[in-house]
């Protein structure tokens, strides 16, 4: 009596392909934001799986794709929505620095005119002279001291108000020597250094008012 053929053709076992596909795709999930699909495959593969168990294996497989793919997804989904959350809170951080940055560079500004003025009988820079040159070639500041960098290309960040050699300053306090254009500090308001060497924050009209008001001559016409 012939023995039964107990040959099975390689091809002939439960594929498992798809539930293969589906872990290797969602352990990608971990560096590629492909979780959901590795996620996806799975839950073909495990109701394949589920329903046809002869033709399609890999069940074991397909449910650690499913789980892996769920994990990584919502990682990314994590990932997006804190990188979302601290994007505001930078640009916050960012223009804190900024504002920072150039209220310490108004004060320099302040003493080297203060210096200057020590040094010169006190008298500060007569109007239409070039008096960030005469502060920097006097050596009472660099020149980076004027350089704002976020400001937009043609406008000039800091702005000389000479103070009346022929009137005396009664409030130091109140007197205006030099702004800040707002222009240079877009979403501001606009900073000021008063006569007495403060720096403060003021409304934007403020400054804009400041900016058109009229200045003193230096007697040349």
């Amino acid at each position: 009596m012939a023995e039964p053929d107990t040959y099975q053709s390689p091809n002939s076992g439960p594929r498992t392909g798809l539930a293969i596909g589906a872990l290797v795709t969602s352990c990608v999930g971990l560096i590629l934001p492909v979780g959901p699909v590795g996620l996806v495959i799975g839950l073909v593969a495990l109701r394949r799986a589920n329903r046809r168990p002869e033709e399609y294996g890999g069940k074991g497989t397909a449910i650690a794709g499913v789980i892996v793919g769920a994990g990584t997804g919502l990682m990314w989904c994590l990932s997006i929505g804190l990188i979302a959350i601290l994007l505001p809170a930078l640009g916050q951080a960012r223009q804190a620095a900024q504002l920072a940055i150039t209220m310490s560079n108004l004060r320099g500004i302040g003493m080297a005119l203060s210096a200057y003025s020590q040094d010169n009988r006190g008298a500060y820079p007569e109007p239409g002279s070039d008096w960030k040159k005469r502060l920097v070639d006097g050596q009472y500041l660099t020149a980076q001291a004027f350089d704002v960098q976020w400001a937009p290309p043609g406008v000039t960040a800091f702005h000389y108000v000479p103070p009346d050699p022929k009137s005396v300053i009664a409030f130091p306090a109140m007197h205006v020597l030099v702004y800040v254009d707002p222009q240079a500090l877009p979403g501001r308001d606009g900073l000021v250094l008063y006569f007495d060497g403060h720096v403060a924050a003021v409304p934007r009209a403020e400054v804009e008012a400041i900016a058109k008001a009229p200045k003193p001559s230096d007697g040349s016409r």
